[in-house]
């Protein structure tokens, strides 16, 4: 989420990346002198007042629980920078990114019900947003980007018990910190990413007795609403493509939590295309 992130500050996500924040960051195929350093990335140092100020782009992905579908997903996501410059004395290059994404999952109904609910990425009918500050430090080719972010994501989850068909919606808020190195050599982005993070997700009325429903076949259930987790999301990226596990486990008692696999650790693994409609 050209999707990179700071995740590839240079490249998105996201962000997902995201975590959604997206691992990447948009960039620009530029030149700054030489063969093919990006514009961005000066023959020095970072240069953040280089970066695009705003990009659209289209993000093709599979992850977990589309692979238990044979499906997969498409979204459109974009991104404004408010903020390219430099901070205090030092002049330490940094920037500031307000990402949003749109999801539309091929499936007409979302299995895997645990999944669904605590990752903002699984499912259909979702969008996202994000606030990302980047600080940027290194000399080409090498670059570390130290990025904390606030994502929020809500979606549409639906599903089928005994031939009752259900509905409700999630929200979900995510607070963490992206560590990125990023390599740049001419044409070639290569960026790899850790994102430990906090996340919650609430399930506001009128849907919590279709929730409750759906995982225990009882409206009145203490299944709690509000799951609280923490997790770590790690992210690969060449180029346009992009290798992910995110992996996060839920906190909460049997009694808060009476569903057999809701506690505890829950992977969510995938791969994301990116494609380009325009950035400047």
């Amino acid at each position: 989420m050209k999707f990179i992130l700071i995740g590839f500050c240079l490249f998105s996500l996201t962000a997902k990346a995201q975590m959604s924040a997206r691992s990447f960051v948009p960039f620009s195929k530029g030149s700054s002198g030489g063969a093919a350093a990006p514009a961005y990335a000066g023959t020095n140092d970072f240069d953040a007042t280089k970066l695009p100020t705003f990009g659209l782009y289209g993000i093709g992905n599979t992850n977990t629980e589309t692979f238990n579908n044979i499906n997969s997903s498409g979204k459109l996501s974009g991104y404004i920078r408010p903020f390219k410059g430099t901070l205090g004395a030092w002049k330490v290059p940094a920037f500031i990114d307000v990402n949003f994404g749109f999801n539309v999952n091929a499936a007409n109904t979302d299995s895997l019900l645990v999944n669904t609910v605590l990752f903002p990425d699984a499912g259909k009918n979702s969008f996202s947003g994000s606030i990302v500050f980047n600080i940027a430090l290194g000399k080409n080719p090498d670059y570390y980007l130290i990025s904390p972010f606030f994502e929020f994501a809500t979606k549409t989850v639906s599903g089928r018990k005994t031939d009752s068909a259900r509905t409700f919606y999630t929200i979900n808020s995510t607070y963490g910190v992206n560590f990125q190195y990023l390599y740049v050599d001419a044409d070639d982005k290569v960026s790899f990413t850790i994102s430990p993070y906090l996340a919650s997700v609430n399930i506001p009325d009128p849907g919590t007795k279709d929730y409750k429903y759906l995982f225990t076949s009882n409206e009145s259930s203490p299944l709690k609403t509000t799951i609280n987790s923490w997790g770590v999301k790690c992210t690969f990226q060449y180029n346009y493509f992009q290798i992910f596990a995110d992996l996060r486990t839920v906190k909460g008692t049997e009694a808060e939590l009476p569903v057999p696999g809701y506690r505890g650790f829950h992977p969510n693994i995938g791969i994301i295309f990116n494609a380009e409609i325009f950035e400047k």
